[in-house]
């Protein structure tokens, strides 16, 4: 099995992903068996599909892969078909499937390593949270017929099935104001941003998901055969939408009263989908090892030169699994970075302080509280509010979020609405 990065496994990125942090040219982890790190085997364009098949381990060999840089593989579901002779077929979206590296899996000879032989496809696939294995997926990539794979930075894949529909978002920093740096797949090979959103199966109530930075006004929207867009339940006045060309849409918001809006897609197939453009003002990583401590921590995103790593801070509320909210005021500290330098041969660190570049037009400062065991959490409240720099203790006002806050979800390790 591959070699798991179990630092970069044990942070889930639930609004955008950890690519909003600065990007080094080598390597963002010191761990074994990382892009960059000393003694990494190059990816050869080779890697292992493996899955469970009746308590055996089924596997198919792809071969001529892309890394990022070269752009996202398409793999149809029915290309997926078992070499190992064990003869079971692999079922779409089943739990127990991943990626393995020639190197981690097989011999010099194409066989499976000696202390594979007579395990399980779960074993191998060696469970890392909640005794469940499951494919390294892209932050809202999945839809109803596709699975977004990102296999630790060395390639990413587009597992999809018939009825398969997408959209492309964010696809040039050209466009836009403010390009978090996650958008920018091309020079940035550990985004797990995918700007190819399934929209295919969705309904008003269940639309698929693109998250964006509040404020940025601009959502461009490129997809084949779709005839018509506009949004639901929103005042007109609010936002403004035309067709620039066949396939590209532009929607524009006038406000940022809005953080999340729901739009229908009238496809020239005669059928109706729909996406939902989320507008947040943070990122939010967090370790979710189910038997260690949980780090809570939001990278909160302004214009650079708008503000600094003094001007917020967070207003944590986080809710356990009986329904108790505890209230915290989280403070700016400094991000320290740590990668693998391999001009230096040797792991450096760099504190980039309390405000530090996140994206084209974008600064981020961090917050971060350590709130428990993540099977105690249910979730956490987020408000953004500027400091209190008056001198007659005047509220400042509030830079994201309303009431409680913008809810974060543990079970869905990502914002939600209702």
């Amino acid at each position: 099995m591959r070699k798991i990065n179990l630092k970069k496994l044990a942070f889930a990125l639930a609004f955008f992903a950890s690519a909003f942090l600065p990007v080094a040219s080598a390597s963002a982890d010191d761990q074994p068996g990382n892009p960059g790190d000393p003694g990494q085997i190059p990816f050869d364009g080779r890697a292992y599909f493996v899955w469970d098949c009746n308590s055996k381990v089924c596997y198919h060999l792809f071969e001529g892969l892309k890394t990022p840089e070269q752009g996202v593989n398409y793999i149809k579901n029915t290309e997926i078909t078992d070499q190992s002779g064990n003869g079971g077929a692999y079922t779409f979206k089943q739990k127990v499937a991943d990626w393995a590296l020639p190197i981690d899996f097989v011999d010099n000879n194409g066989k499976i390593l000696d202390k594979w032989v007579g395990k399980s496809a779960k074993e191998i696939l060696a469970p890392v949270w909640d005794g469940g294995a499951s494919i390294n997926s892209i932050a809202f990539g999945d839809g109803v017929n596709s699975i977004s794979t990102n296999e630790d930075q060395m390639f990413k894949v587009i597992i999809y099935r018939d009825g398969y529909k997408a959209v492309t978002i964010g696809d040039s920093a050209d466009d836009y104001t403010y390009f978090p740096a996650v958008w920018d797949v091309t020079s940035n090979p550990e985004s797990t941003f995918n700007p190819e959103i399934d929209i295919s199966g969705t309904t008003a109530d269940k639309p698929a998901r693109v998250d964006t930075y509040l404020g940025e006004p601009l959502v461009r929207i490129k997809a084949d055969g779709i005839a018509t867009i506009r949004p639901l339940n929103v005042n007109s006045s609010a936002l403004s939408y035309v067709q620039k060309d066949i396939n590209v849409f532009e929607i524009r918001f006038n406000s940022n009263y809005y953080d999340h809006v729901v739009f229908e897609l009238k496809g020239t197939d005669g059928k109706t989908y729909y996406l939902m453009v989320a507008r947040l003002a943070f990122s939010v990583s967090n370790d979710f090892m189910p038997d260690r401590p949980h780090v809570f921590a939001a990278q909160v995103m302004y214009p650079t030169g708008s503000a600094n790593g003094n001007t917020y801070s967070v207003i944590a509320t986080v809710v356990d699994k009986d329904g108790n909210k505890k209230i915290h005021t989280l403070k700016a500290e400094d991000y320290v970075r740590s990668y693998y330098d391999n001009n230096q041969d040797k792991e450096v660190s760099e504190n980039l302080g309390k405000s530090y570049s996140c994206g084209k037009g974008l600064s981020c400062t961090q917050f971060s509280i350590t709130v428990g065991n993540i099977r105690q959490i249910e979730g956490v409240y987020v408000n953004v509010v500027k400091n209190n720099t008056s001198v007659n203790d005047v509220y400042p006002g509030t830079f994201s979020g309303s009431n409680l806050g913008t809810y974060w979800s543990s079970e869905a390790r990502k914002v939600v609405y209702e």
